[in-house]
């Protein structure tokens, strides 16, 4: 089975944690990690 990778990226830590539980109870999806992050993602892509 091929997992989705999954980066979380919140300013809050009670939604992070949330989400990360969330995502994890399914099967094929891994968080591979979950920062504070004030700014939007998409500004941190390499361009």
């Amino acid at each position: 089975m091929n997992l989705t990778r999954i980066l979380l990226a919140d300013d809050h830590t009670l939604v992070r944690a949330g989400l990360r539980s969330l995502v994890e109870g399914f099967d094929g999806f891994e968080v591979v990690h979950a920062r504070y992050c004030r700014t939007p993602v998409h500004q941190h892509q390499d361009r």
